[in-house]
């Protein structure tokens, strides 16, 4: 099983869909740095941020190797780098399971499981804030997007509390399905959230339905069916008169990979992931 997505994308990396190897792959956790980095730059341009988060999807189905896409699009601006869920393997406390509550968490907060309190099925730690919480609380626009109602009755649902408590701009929008999550995405670009974060769930749910493979045209025509649609928003920001004056952080990311029909486990398919941006200066160190 292992052999399989380490090989494939050994492959990639050689046709030049990935600019690391597995050995060299980044965390997830790089995600929430990047948001935080870009927003706290300079210039004369007002910055801001999409994260188009596609869930459960294999490092091996990166949908840039179909070289069209927003996944391609952004990496051809900037990178696509091979990055890892489930925990730091040279630290072992850190190791968590490969699935949808761990591996967002740590990707929109910065930090593991052992850190954030995602260790379970379980909610957010107060005390570890997700980089939209921060950037909230310091004025910015916020919104977080999501198809499946368990981010905010679960893992988020002190954050949400938080948040309102402090009326703070933070918006939490449960789409019905991921054609509204797009739309919804339309909407707070054009309101003008400074970081909008959106989760497709479609993804996962054919995986879990039909399987976790680059062999399965169920799956893998899904993930290119959402990722078209992150280029239709990222192409929409780009058509707007504001964007000469802007200075956008594109990131396509997603939570963790799978086997057969299911995750959750330290293996190469449920562990690679990847991150494509627009700005791989935030990246490479």
């Amino acid at each position: 099983m292992g052999t399989d997505a380490l090989s494939n994308t050994d492959a990639l990396y050689r046709r030049g869909i990935f600019g690391n190897t597995a050995a060299e792959a980044l965390p997830q956790t790089a995600v929430a740095d990047a948001i935080t980095a870009h927003m706290s730059g300079g210039g004369t341009r007002r910055r801001r941020v999409l994260v188009y988060g596609l869930d459960g999807v294999r490092a091996d189905c990166c949908p840039a190797a179909l070289q069209d896409g927003g996944t391609a699009y952004i990496a051809s601006m900037g990178t696509n780098l091979l990055s890892y869920a489930g925990g730091d393997p040279k630290q072992p406390e850190t190791l968590q399971k490969t699935c949808t509550w761990q591996g967002w968490a740590s990707i929109l907060t910065g930090k593991w499981g052992i850190e954030n309190g995602v260790v379970e099925f379980t909610t957010l730690r107060r005390d570890c804030p997700t980089a939209l919480l921060k950037l909230a609380r310091l004025g910015m626009q916020c919104s977080f997007i999501v198809v499946w109602p368990d981010h905010f009755g679960v893992t988020y649902k002190d954050e949400i509390e938080m948040a309102s408590t402090e009326k703070i701009n933070f918006s939490h929008i449960l789409a019905p399905d991921e054609d509204a999550l797009y739309s919804y995405v339309i909407e707070r670009t054009d309101v003008g959230d400074d970081v909008i974060f959106a989760i497709v769930d479609s993804t996962d749910h054919l995986g879990h339905a039909t399987g976790f493979s680059p062999d399965n045209p169920a799956y893998t025509k899904e993930i290119e069916k959402r990722d078209m649609q992150a280029l239709q928003a990222i192409r929409h920001i780009e058509s707007r008169r504001e964007f000469a004056n802007e200075d956008w952080l594109f990131i396509i990311t997603t939570d963790h990979g799978g086997h057969d029909m299911t995750h959750f486990d330290q293996s190469p398919e449920d562990k690679l992931t990847f991150i494509a941006s627009n700005k791989k200066e935030y990246f490479l160190k």
